[in-house]
């Protein structure tokens, strides 16, 4: 007999489809018995079997549902259990486990695509929420350098999946500078710029200064290195002395010409401020800073709503203006040297007439202007000839005659403005000068006065120098190619470094979310168990009240069985004794009646007939239960 009675509700599909086709294959009622048989228990037996297939016949050769079967008469609750537990080979405690599992996982599946749903209805809600995404704007350095190139790192998040958002349209513009973002072999560039968010959820662009000309890739890693080596964090660029002056030197050095031209290019995009500001040694002893400030602008991915802003974004940098200061210590330091100053005290030693004493003077003008190299180094060499030439003239007046005086004064007072790297030469302008201010000759004078042996021993003396210059060349480019290579093993580093961190941080976000989604379905699992524990309490309980109630019944039904045989003996010994008194007094009065019968015909010629007493059963036959 089953501990728990089933219903067709409690079976789910697959099972009802094992069960049905239990029931639609089998052929015969012993079959049928045979297979639901259970040892010492009332189950399915021939005759209900034939009953089941008398059914299952009547609608048509197929039970289409379970009901169907319960539907059968003589079959009750238990017996449809017991059909179904030995059809799925089953107890009807694993079958309603099963059913539950079942249904708590359809539960859990329906909720979790309720949630989906409700996630999507919120997502397109919060779509057009200027509140919803967050965009936030890093860079490496908040206070750069005038001209250093500045990553910004632009990364959106969503506030409402608490995830990054990707592939979502952004607008980047700035008020200062020029923007580059690339993409594979993607450039933008400009003012304003338009992208997409990575699978990570960032853009990063590259923030340029501006310049009235761009820089090349070259000139502007040669700057980039060399303002990463400008002493950092000092409170006035006064501070910071010792590292300008080596810039100083390396824009010097003949063969720095990338970087002195990236130096040139700023120079001439802010020439003015720098070279003709009337306040110039001030800026040693402060910070000039160029403001720039960048905006983020995110829009919607449907392209119907490309010009709303879904969220805004704002960043301020601060850029260190170097170049003023560091130009005010280039030229300290050439009006403070020696250099021009001796030449000139030589000139005054070649020649007793001033057109000699002219032409030495401005050849060595321009050897000190054309030395300094570069646009920049031109401007600052002619301003400090000026100043070193009118200190020159300040101080020697009684070294020269009066005519001579009046040459120089009147010509070289002029000569450091028109002079430049690229006029014609010593030579030429020391004759050019001397036939304007009235002389005819010149150039035998000054040669007149140079020693030969001198010239030879110097020109020995150079030629050993550029031997040594060579060599030091050579070091110089063998030196110069392996920093390029570690540099582009550095990039390659950084470049990898970037991605696993990228990558982590994506794998980190993934972890987090999976570890929140199992402490939800571990409180779900916990709770489900608890319940679980206290109905599987309440059935032990239910099973043990039923267990004692069984047993009584087996009693109470034992006693029956033995009254109900001792009732049925007893009803034959009463149908017997009844026979038979029923035919003795039906044979007595027939008998009686006969007699009088005869006398009464005999006296009076009249006939009587009396029919005989009908048998008479007392209560209904009764059959003693059996199987079926």
């Amino acid at each position: 007999m089953a501990d728990i009675y089933l219903t067709p509700d409690d079976i789910n599909a697959s099972d009802t489809r094992l069960v049905l086709a239990f029931l639609n294959t089998v052929q015969t009622a012993d079959e049928l018995a045979t297979r639901v048989e259970i040892p010492d228990e009332l189950d399915i037996g021939v005759r209900l079997g034939q009953r089941i297939l008398d059914a299952r016949q009547e609608l048509g050769g197929r039970f289409t549902n379970l009901q169907q079967l319960l539907n059968v008469p003589l079959i009750g609750s238990e017996r449809f259990t017991e059909v179904v537990t030995e059809a799925l080979q089953r107890s009807a405690l694993e079958i309603l486990s099963r059913n539950q599992q079942a249904a708590d996982s359809g539960q859990v599946l329906a909720l979790a695509s309720q949630l989906e749903s409700l996630k999507k209805w919120a997502n397109e809600f919060e779509h057009l929420n200027p509140n919803r995404y967050r965009i936030e704007i890093k860079a490496l350095d908040k206070t750069p350098y005038l001209g250093e190139v500045i990553p910004l790192r632009v990364r959106v998040w969503d506030r409402v999946t608490r995830q990054p958002k990707a592939n979502l349209p952004l607008t980047l513009e700035t008020n200062w500078g020029n923007l580059r973002w690339t993409k594979g072999l993607q450039v933008k560039q400009g003012a304003v710029i338009t992208g997409r968010t990575s699978v990570t959820g960032e853009i990063v662009c590259h923030l340029y200064t501006p310049t009235i000309e761009q820089l090349t890739e070259p000139q502007q890693n040669e700057l980039s290195l060399a303002l990463a080596k400008l002493t950092h964090g000092s409170n006035v660029p006064n501070e910071a002395r010792e590292s300008f002056q080596q810039l100083v030197l390396a824009y010097q050095h003949p063969l720095n010409t990338d970087l002195r031209k990236a130096i040139d290019i700023h120079y001439k995009s802010r020439q003015d401020r720098v070279a003709e500001s009337i306040n110039l040694p001030s800026s040693v002893y402060r910070w000039d800073y160029e403001q720039a400030l960048v905006r983020v602008y995110a829009h919607p991915q449907d392209p119907v709503e490309a010009s709303t802003v879904l969220s805004m974004s704002a960043y301020t940098l601060e850029y260190r203006d170097w170049l003023s200061p560091w130009y005010q210590i280039y030229k300290e330091g050439l009006v403070t040297g020696q250099a021009l100053q001796n030449d000139l005290n030589q000139a005054l030693t070649y020649s007793e007439d001033e057109k000699g004493v002219v032409g030495h003077m401005v050849s060595s003008l321009h050897t000190f202007i054309a030395g300094q190299h570069g646009l920049l180094g031109e401007r600052i060499g002619q301003q400090a000839s000026q100043e070193i030439l009118t200190r020159f003239l300040r101080d020697n007046p009684q070294n020269l005659s009066d005519s001579t005086r009046t040459s120089i004064y009147t010509v070289l007072t002029q000569a450091p403005g028109a002079i430049t790297a690229s006029n014609k030469g010593s030579v030429g302008i020391a004759n050019e000068i001397a036939l304007d201010v009235g002389r005819s000759t010149g150039l035998q004078d000054m040669l007149g006065n140079i020693n030969f042996d001198q010239l030879t021993a110097d020109i020995a003396g150079f030629n050993s120098n550029i031997a040594g210059f060579n060599s030091s060349y050579a070091n110089f480019v063998n030196d110069y190619s392996s920093f390029n290579n570690n540099y582009s093993t550095f990039n390659t580093n950084y470049a990898t470094f970037n991605n696993n961190y990228s990558s982590f941080n994506t794998n980190y976000a993934t972890f987090n979310n999976n570890y929140a989604s199992f402490n939800n379905d571990y409180a779900s699992f916990a709770s489900n168990y608890a319940s679980f524990n206290s109905n599987y309490a309440d059935f032990n309980s239910n099973y043990a009240n039923f267990s004692n109630n069984y047993t009584n019944f087996d009693n109470n039904y034992g006693n029956w069985q033995t009254d109900y045989g001792n009732f049925q003996d007893g009803l034959s010994n009463f149908n017997t004794a009844k026979d038979q008194l029923i035919s003795n007094v039906t044979n007595g009065v027939n008998q009686a009646l006969s007699t009088i019968e005869a006398n009464v015909r005999g006296s009076t010629g009249t006939s009587v007939v009396i029919s005989p007493i009908e048998n008479v059963n007392v209560g209904r036959n009764i059959n003693r239960p059996g199987r079926g």
